[in-house]
């Protein structure tokens, strides 16, 4: 090829590259190979390298650009999850949506490594799982350590928290109380991961059960099952939440509240306006609306209580 010829396959390369932005969508263009664009575009043809600017690749104005400060702050200082985040720049004026943020964090805070999970199956109003976990917020002044119990059904993901002071026997019946009127009833079978006050595993196919709590079970007519050794995933249900609890639920406050009731009242709130009208990541639809299928198969109160709300979303 004469060295004019070499000059203008050169300049129409590199023109149609500026205005295309695209090895690919060059080669269609002119017809070269892919080998031929790459040596003009770097300058390995003998010529002097000339950096050609793709046109699209100007970063175009965001509606995320006023708000980049905030969102780093509340990443990086307040560590909270995209969901609130987006909640907190809404209120102050972004328009955007949900992905364009994400985007946007996965810059700031890459995403973990995927996590493979084997999938449980649950029927219909068959369980109730409950369990425990342990969070530090400030009440008041003061810093104290609360007990979040947590009742999950694992059909419908609808849930019920209660903070308490204390993880004892007289704390969890109440706590089971409580739930079973939100509810207006109980599964005919409740699951629990070998507490103390419940029951535990003492050997091979033999489990020891807490009387006081076996009496408790019997009146109310449902059975106990402890989780299995080596199992986690027979409890996954109320055990995974727990993360969902402390980045979502207390996160909103920041960890403060006005006092122990304060904590309660905004746990209700919570269930009822946030986590049971949510569409569930697993089940792709609200607990909710899937509690509703579940009804026909619970178990009656055994006896009249003080009617409530807490957690149900009218």
């Amino acid at each position: 090829m004469k060295p004019a010829e070499r000059a203008a396959r050169r300049l129409r390369i590199l023109a149609v590259f500026q205005e295309t932005g695209s090895l690919k969508a060059t080669r269609r263009r002119l017809g070269h190979s892919l080998r031929t664009i790459r040596r003009v575009l770097s300058g390995q043809d003998g010529e002097t390298p000339v950096r050609a600017t793709p046109v699209g690749s100007a970063k175009r104005p965001s509606k995320l650009d006023p708000y980049r400060p905030m969102i780093r702050r509340l990443v990086l200082e307040d560590h909270l999850t995209a969901v609130l985040i987006l909640e907190e720049i809404r209120a102050v004026g972004f328009k955007g949506g949900y992905s364009a943020l994400k985007r946007c964090i996965r810059q700031i805070r890459p995403s973990p490594k995927v996590k493979v999970t084997i999938w449980v199956e649950h029927h219909p109003g068959a369980e109730g799982q409950v369990d425990w976990s342990p969070y530090r917020v400030t009440l008041g002044d003061e810093e104290r350590l609360v007990h979040a119990f947590s009742f999950v059904l694992p059909f419908s993901r609808w849930m019920f928290v209660r903070f308490t002071l204390d993880e004892q026997l007289e704390t969890l019946l109440r706590c089971h109380d409580e739930a079973f009127v939100a509810l207006d009833g109980h599964p005919p079978l409740m699951t629990f991961d070998n507490m103390t006050t419940v029951g535990r595993h003492t050997s091979e196919g033999e489990v020891w059960i807490n009387p006081r709590f076996e009496a408790y079970a019997r009146e109310h007519g449902f059975e106990i099952g402890l989780t299995r050794p080596g199992r986690p995933n027979d409890h996954a249900s109320v055990e995974r939440p727990f993360h969902y609890i402390e980045h979502n639920c207390l996160k909103r406050r920041r960890f403060r509240f006005d006092s122990l009731d304060d904590l309660n009242a905004h746990a209700d709130w919570w269930c009822r306006e946030i986590a049971n009208v949510r569409c569930h990541g697993t089940t792709r639809e609200r607990p909710i609306d899937r509690l509703a299928r579940e009804r026909a198969f619970f178990k009656p109160l055994a006896s009249s209580g003080t009617e409530s709300d807490a957690g149900l979303s009218r």
